[in-house]
């Protein structure tokens, strides 16, 4: 069910369990809004609201913002309008039925697996429509709160696989920002030359052009950093490095989020394997 549906059937479900509230809220006071305010109000924590397309927010959401806490109400405005904006409200982890769980992610379904294939096959950022099945499948080598997030789990997870995808879902945040990386890592303690690597970032629920940055190597030389001893290991001499959670605008053409360092929930390596 779309989180979308879920809010529109609790709140026909806060009216029907007050029958003194007339049906067409149009005609509300305050007062009667309050009332429902006071029934729904257990279960607005439970509602993903951060994972709604723009447009559910604007006309289904908004318009009755004063049944939110304060804070909520805030922090969507915040959140729909300035992108990446500090919030104060701890954003969910969506909601991943069985049958969309794939590749053993607990990040991403099917629909960003395929448009990571997209990419792979040289793919552009305007999105194409629709977005099929691509013709690679992942093999989940590690996630983070799984199997840990130091080098050392990295490396011997990781190392010598092959091409891999790496994902990353930040703090807080319906954000993903992760990198592909066509030729393997192998602790070879200095930079590898890469002319089909890539890094990108797009937001969960929010699939379109307007929220994703695809950014390719401009400098292939130093296209891929592959340490041995520190927690260098990445993208570029600094756009994307997963386990320092750093990121700037080095040797790909654009910066994929706009602070240099994050904070992150969970991370997830890939192979990539062609079938």
């Amino acid at each position: 069910m779309k989180e979308i549906v879920i809010w529109e059937n609790l709140i026909k479900w806060g009216i029907a369990k007050n029958p003194t509230l007339d049906s067409d809220m149009t005609t509300w006071s305050i007062n009667e809004y309050e009332i429902l305010k006071g029934t729904i109000s257990p279960f607005i924590q439970h509602i993903r609201f951060f994972q709604m397309a723009p447009q559910e927010y604007y006309s289904k959401v908004r318009p009755l913002g004063k049944l939110l806490p304060k804070e909520l109400e805030e922090d969507l405005l915040s959140y729909y309008i300035v992108p990446n904006s500090r919030l104060a409200t701890k954003i969910l982890p969506p909601r991943i039925s069985q049958n969309d769980k794939v590749f053993g992610s607990l990040i991403l379904t099917r629909k960003y697996f395929n448009l990571i294939s997209y990419w792979i096959d040289d793919g552009e950022e305007l999105l194409p429509n629709p977005l099929k099945n691509g013709q690679y499948e992942y093999n989940l080598l590690l996630r983070g709160s799984r199997d840990g997030f130091e080098l050392e789990d990295f490396q011997y997870k990781c190392n010598n696989k092959g091409a891999t995808i790496a994902v990353i879902k930040l703090k807080d945040s319906c954000k993903i920002l992760g990198g592909y990386n066509p030729i393997k890592w192998s602790a070879s303690a200095g930079w590898v030359f890469s002319d089909k690597s890539f890094i990108f970032s797009f937001y969960l629920n929010i699939l379109d052009s307007s929220s994703i940055l695809l950014s390719k190597a401009k400098n292939m030389s130093y296209a891929i950093s592959d340490s041995n001893t520190n927690r260098n290991q990445g993208f570029g001499r600094g756009d994307l490095y997963i386990l320092k959670k750093s990121c700037k605008l080095s040797d790909y053409s654009v910066r994929i989020h706009e602070s240099e360092n994050f904070e992150i929930d969970d991370y997830e390596m890939f192979q990539v394997i062609k079938k």
